[in-house]
């Protein structure tokens, strides 16, 4: 997939080729964003169109709301990987700004989609606004390319088990620590890739040594907890030149035992004894374990460990919830 930052540059990219383009901020590319961008390659494939994700670099809110900016799900570099995954030719990274910010609709419609993107096919989700104040409407941007000259495919809402797919829920529901959840909803498990940093060395006192996680600026870290996670070392996916996947058992929250002030993203992998300080890791969200607790003794801690790995591996072994209950259950969870 093609990336391109300025719009300049579409055409001496591209040439003169007309475009199928999918519009959206796709923070998370969850199932709903995906049914939107496979419909624009879709087109593409069926009027011999080049398919190109229309994206911003930063939430609209960065700009029109500062204080009320939502962490992402998806920094760009994963979400251009999930977009590029999808089978979309170009991806167009636009800077969101105060001049973009107070664009009139049609002006978008006209020198963005038009003229820059030479868009023959436009395709939003329903709940999808552009334009000063989000003034624009799939409804008013059909209208707009009877004029122009484009088609415009709306996407309906996308529903889980009595769940409308959305970023704001998703956000919601690991806010919770329900990362299962969120899983269904983003069609894969929620992941954080971050660089391993020096820590304070305690989990190897006691037998258990961490991985501390630096996730990057802005993104979204789920609720304070034990979970079950699978880690990824190496490239950010399975594939080519992938160079291992582990499972663990990672801590998210301020260390209440040895009386932390920070919030910190701790891995504990199971079964390894690598050196991996520096590296950048992908860590998956598969369940949440339990809440923090203070222990009065590091004995304590240690036998409680003892049971997250052993409550990890079940879930991480696929076996069934009420096995893994009858586990909970034993430990007194």
């Amino acid at each position: 997939m093609d990336l391109i930052t300025d719009l300049k540059e579409v055409v001496p990219r591209l040439g003169l080729a007309h475009t199928s383009v999918a519009l959206g901020m796709f923070d998370g590319v969850h199932r709903g964003h995906q049914a939107v961008l496979r419909r624009a390659v879709a087109r593409a494939r069926e009027e011999h169109l080049i398919s190109v994700a229309f994206t911003f670099d930063r939430h609209p809110f960065a700009v029109t709301a500062p204080d009320r900016v939502p962490p992402l799900i998806t920094p760009i570099e994963e979400k251009a990987r999930l977009i590029s995954d999808l089978g979309l030719d170009v991806m167009v990274v636009y800077q969101f700004d105060e001049a973009f910010a107070s664009m009139d609709p049609a002006d978008f419609a006209a020198s963005i989609l038009k003229d820059s993107l030479r868009a023959s096919r436009a395709v939003v989700g329903y709940n999808y606004t552009f334009g000063k104040g989000g003034r624009g409407s799939p409804e008013l941007l059909k209208e707009l390319g009877l004029t122009l000259g484009f088609g415009v495919d709306v996407i309906g809402p996308v529903t889980l088990n009595g769940m409308t797919v959305g970023s704001t829920e998703i956000r919601t529901l690991l806010s919770r620590g329900d990362v299962r959840s969120a899983a269904m909803l983003l069609g894969r498990p929620f992941s954080i890739r971050g660089r391993v940093v020096k820590g304070y060395g305690r989990g190897s006192r006691i037998g258990f040594p961490t991985a501390n996680v630096a996730p990057p600026a802005g993104v979204l870290i789920p609720r304070e907890g034990v979970y079950a996670v699978r880690v990824l070392a190496g490239n950010a996916s399975p594939g080519p030149g992938h160079v291992a996947e582990y499972t663990g058992v990672a801590n998210i929250g301020f260390r209440p035992t040895f009386s932390g002030k920070e919030r910190t993203i701790e891995v504990y992998i199971l079964d390894f004894s690598g050196n991996i300080y520096g590296s950048a890791i992908t860590v998956q969200f598969i369940d949440r374990i339990r809440s923090e607790i203070k222990f009065d003794r590091w004995e304590s801690l240690r036998a409680q460990i003892d049971r997250d790995v052993e409550i990890a591996r079940s879930i991480l072994a696929g076996r069934p919830d009420s096995l893994r209950q009858a586990i909970y259950k034993d430990y007194g969870l």
